[in-house]
């Protein structure tokens, strides 16, 4: 009597489901595959097709019983020791630690951090099985955190690192891209420190109702994300802090008072950072509102401990000063070219797009040193140095940068006389440095809320 012969699969998935070819774990763990055996629609090469079905049912069974010993000798050690032999071998075995624990392969204290979405597999284990893949959660640090973890003289200090690792070429900064949206733009910046092994990307739109900022911290390595971080009081203490370390190179030393014009919460930002660099005593603030100049100089004072003095004038609030600061967000220029006196150092820092002229042209070709953070994005966003350039009352070639000028690269200043401008538009490695110090001082204290 003739045996029917087994019915054909009806197509190559469905093949693939039946037995006839085995699981992606289970193909030639003894011997290289054979190149001359076709591959399944899914990548996996097809057994040999003598005896096929009978003899694949019990290589499969080895399989499984392989897989079994081999989970059971991993599992044995644990229950033995702890984690430890078993441990040792995941690391022999090149795969990554479970969550919060040590990696015999690397220095005590440091867990090897991996992917949050990967799985983490033993040889020849079914992902079917209870091996669960652990990770290190990120972790999401608040507004409230933030003010907790760092202040403006911090900051400074941070950011003083950050642009000498730029000097020494550590570090790689994107210009700001914009995306309009109609009645928003949605805003990214990223920048990376190869030596800090750390990259990110501040992201936020700007519209009628505000900017909500959030800052994205990821391990350079490639191990996944490390943080997410509410960005508000990031940007403040970035804000404030690069012009505070500008001061500090390029201003003269004394005790002249600090001349700001602006009186908004950036403002703010702008007097805790550079009071925190150059340790003034007094700050003239104008602002064409009397009522938020006024209610601004309370706030600053009470909050400081120095006279903060509204005044009536930009001309004013400039008279003497040994630092002046631009704070607004005005399309024309805020003060006179004359307004601002000899010896003074002026930090620009309301306009961060080409539309706008925060400070007169002819100021920039009086100055005798002109200091951006970024060149590159200098030439993408600060109007007020385009403008200078196309009508040839400066060249871009004497343009410096915070970095060359805070490692010794460039000097500063040259002269009491001298004027210089600071032109601040924003760059992400500024953000990136203050967000990474937040994530080791919350890792250290415990701070940050883990996230699933």
């Amino acid at each position: 009597m003739t045996t029917a012969p087994s019915p054909r699969p009806s197509s190559p998935q469905a093949s693939c489901r039946r037995g006839a070819f085995p699981p992606r774990d289970e193909v030639h763990h003894g011997e290289p595959p054979d190149p001359a055996q076709p591959l399944c629609p899914q990548g996996r090469r097809r057994r040999r097709p003598e005896g096929r079905t009978q003899k694949a049912g019990r290589g499969m069974a080895r399989t499984r019983a392989a897989r079994l010993r081999t989970l059971e000798a991993v599992r044995r050690p644990a229950q033995r020791d702890g984690h430890g032999a078993a441990l040792e071998q995941l690391h022999r075995m090149g795969r990554d630690t479970p969550h919060g624990a040590q990696d015999p392969g690397l220095p005590l204290g440091r867990v090897r951090p991996h992917l949050s979405h990967q799985r983490q597999r033993l040889p020849h284990d079914d992902v079917r099985g209870d091996q669960r893949a652990v990770s290190i959660l990120p972790i999401y640090l608040s507004e409230a955190d933030v003010a907790d973890l760092l202040d403006a003289r911090g900051a400074i200090d941070v950011l003083d690192r950050a642009f000498r690792a730029t000097a020494a070429g550590e570090t790689v900064n994107r210009p700001r891209t914009r995306i309009p949206l109609g009645q928003s733009t949605y805003n990214l910046m990223s920048a990376g420190w190869a030596s800090e092994g750390v990259v990110g990307a501040k992201v936020y739109t700007v519209s009628a109702q505000g900017a909500p900022m959030h800052m994205f911290l990821h391990a350079a390595d490639g191990s996944g994300l490390l943080a997410v971080l509410a960005a508000g009081r990031i940007s403040g203490l970035r804000t404030g802090g690069v012009s505070g370390l500008s001061a500090r190179y390029l201003a003269n030393d004394g005790n002249g008072p600090i001349g700001v014009i602006g009186a908004g919460f950036q403002a703010a930002a702008q007097v805790r950072g550079i009071v925190a660099a150059t340790g003034a005593d007094r700050v003239n603030v104008f602002s064409p509102s009397s009522e938020r100049r006024e209610a601004f100089a309370r706030q600053m004072s009470d909050e400081l401990g120095i006279d903060v003095v509204p005044v009536g004038s930009p001309a004013e609030a400039c008279s003497g000063a040994r630092v002046i600061v631009t704070i607004t967000n005005s399309p024309t220029p805020v003060l006179d070219a004359a307004d601002v006196p000899p010896g003074s150092h002026l930090v620009a820092a309301g306009n961060n797009t080409w539309m706008n002229t925060e400070v007169p042209p002819e100021l920039l070709g009086r100055a005798a040193t002109v200091v951006v953070d970024d060149v590159d994005q200098a030439r993408l966003e600060c109007g007020e140095l385009m403008r200078a350039a196309d009508r040839g009352l400066i060249s871009w070639d004497r343009v410096r940068t915070l970095a060359d000028v805070v490692s010794g690269v460039v000097p500063g200043r040259t002269a009491a006389d001298d004027i210089t401008v600071f032109e601040w538009q924003g760059i992400a490695l500024a953000d990136l440095a203050v967000a990474h110090h937040l994530y080791k001082a919350a890792k250290d204290k415990g701070r940050g809320t883990p996230l699933e």
